[in-house]
């Protein structure tokens, strides 16, 4: 029994590693916002979220994770209250994302393409307070279908999919009514509050909804340490990236654990740029790829087969 080990009971395999890799050892133990107050730190003005044609950069992302976590606390959000995300890689993702870390809130994907009976299902097993989600009709006609089907109180919060978050303003839309929020309002209230105070190795900062190879989908627990470390482990794999130079393309579904840990925390670890493909098209990535300078991609098979085809054309 046991495996064969190369010098220093080492796994012979190790020898394939980089020395990064290789000799990484833990991360002290802290919530992901550190992630975001040392990228913030170093590179306040580099490019953090990009959208069509407007970029948020650190010091912007900070601010506004800050404004819609105290936006979230005013609406009575607690340390590990379950929020849900549904929809698209978009730039709301990574402020929710962080906003509800703010607070010691626990984010749920919810996967848009599932139908309105399965995410009623994963809302009542994660326990979920709300939904964050896009003013697309498709999603809010999702959203309301859930609501109805769950049959208990749950709250929307809604962004503009093309409007940027700094010019957000207090809306005429009737959002409060019926517990639908406009996260416009949540950002231009301006708020504040304090960053919640937790153990980051015990912390859920997501609940991973994941069915293996068969069965019901179940949910992981991934504590903040959990997660933390996993960025770390990705940076050092890549040990040539530098930080504040590279740029990804999120493209992937930010609702699986791609989208959380190897796309968006790999790359706020980097201070790396963001660049939010919502609906996945090869000839519109081959054209990101060239206008956003990408230099880091990640994506399923079939969207690399589609992209290496249509760069034959």
């Amino acid at each position: 029994g046991g495996f064969v080990t190369a010098g220093k009971n080492r796994p012979i395999w190790e020898r394939h590693y980089p020395v990064t890799a290789r000799d990484l050892l833990p991360p002290e133990p802290r919530a992901l916002t550190a992630l975001l107050d040392e990228a913030k730190h170093a590179f306040p003005d580099r490019p953090c979220l990009t959208l069509e044609d407007w970029t948020l950069n650190y010091g912007e992302v900070a601010q506004l994770v800050a404004r819609l976590g105290a936006g979230l606390a005013q609406l009575d959000f607690r340390m590990g209250d379950r929020i849900g995300y549904m929809g698209p890689p978009h730039p709301l993702f990574t402020l929710g994302c962080f906003a509800m870390w703010h607070i010691g809130a626990v984010y749920v994907g919810l996967n848009p393409l599932y139908s309105a009976d399965r995410l009623a299902r994963l809302w009542l097993d994660s326990g979920l307070k709300a939904i964050i989600t896009l003013d697309e009709p498709g999603l809010l006609a999702k959203a309301h279908e859930i609501r109805e089907l769950i049959g208990q109180p749950c709250q929307l919060l809604v962004a503009s999919f093309r409007q940027d978050p700094r010019q957000a303003t207090e809306t005429n839309e009737p959002f409060g009514q019926g517990n639908i929020w406009a996260i416009a309002n949540l950002l231009a209230a301006d708020a504040s509050v304090e960053r919640a105070t937790f153990d980051p190795v015990t912390q859920p900062a997501v609940l991973q909804f994941t069915g293996g190879t068969t069965g019901t989908p179940k949910a992981a627990v991934l504590t903040h340490f959990n997660l933390l470390t996993n960025a770390a482990q990705m940076v050092s794999w890549y040990p040539r990236l530098k930080p504040g130079c590279e740029v990804m393309l999120s493209a992937a579904p930010v609702t699986h654990a791609g989208g959380i840990g190897p796309v968006q925390n790999f790359t706020v670890q980097l201070a790396g740029e963001l660049v939010s493909l919502p609906r996945f098209d090869p000839m519109t990535t081959l054209d990101l790829i060239e206008k956003r300078k990408i230099t880091i991609l990640l994506m399923a098979p079939t969207m690399a087969i589609a992209l290496l085809e249509a760069a034959r054309e």
